[in-house]
């Protein structure tokens, strides 16, 4: 959810502030949380807390089929700097909130690694394509790409997608192989 619904996004971000607030008093009943996880030299914690009672959201006409806000919620300490990232999404299905954080955890994963070779390889972000639809053209050639290199096999040896890309710009064989099997 951005802010460009700014009722809906403003009334949301209200509800879960509210909540926090009254954690002491009265904890939600569906909120889930992550472990203490150490990678990279940082520490991270998420919690992902649901609600499904939406009677109150000035926007809920417009979407019939939303049944379920998530607030979903990650804690960062890096060289002593804690940040705290929030943010909140919306749902045509009943979820609790591990089944969201989930959702939210794999989704963010594949976007990442999807996008970190996009730009790796072929300089997605770099590309100035604006003409009508060649941006999206690209893309899809791109991604295209992406799927046949990382599914040719080379029996010999374990190669990494930039070095097939060598390979196939230098030898027709390859750049065969790589397009049809």
């Amino acid at each position: 959810m951005k802010e460009n619904q700014p009722t809906v996004y403003r009334e949301i971000k209200e509800y879960f502030e509210y909540v926090e607030e009254d954690w002491g008093r009265n904890p939600p009943a569906d909120v889930w949380r992550s472990g203490l996880e150490k990678n990279h030299g940082r520490q991270e914690s998420r919690e992902a807390l649901t609600e499904e009672t939406l009677g109150w959201l000035s926007g809920k006409e417009q979407g019939k089929d939303l049944m379920t806000i998530i607030w979903y919620r990650r804690r960062c300490v890096e060289n002593g700097k804690t940040t705290v990232d929030s943010r909140y999404y919306l749902s045509n299905r009943g979820l609790d909130g591990e089944e969201a954080a989930l959702i939210i955890r794999g989704h963010s994963t594949i976007e990442n690694s999807l996008h970190g070779f996009l730009d790796g390889f072929f300089g997605d972000d770099a590309c100035r394509s604006r003409t009508k639809h060649a941006a999206e053209n690209l893309n899809v050639m791109r991604k295209a790409a992406l799927h046949l290199l990382r599914k040719t096999a080379i029996p010999e040896k374990r190669f990494s997608v930039r070095r097939k890309m060598f390979r196939a710009a230098f030898s027709d064989d390859f750049l065969y192989r790589t397009l049809f099997g």
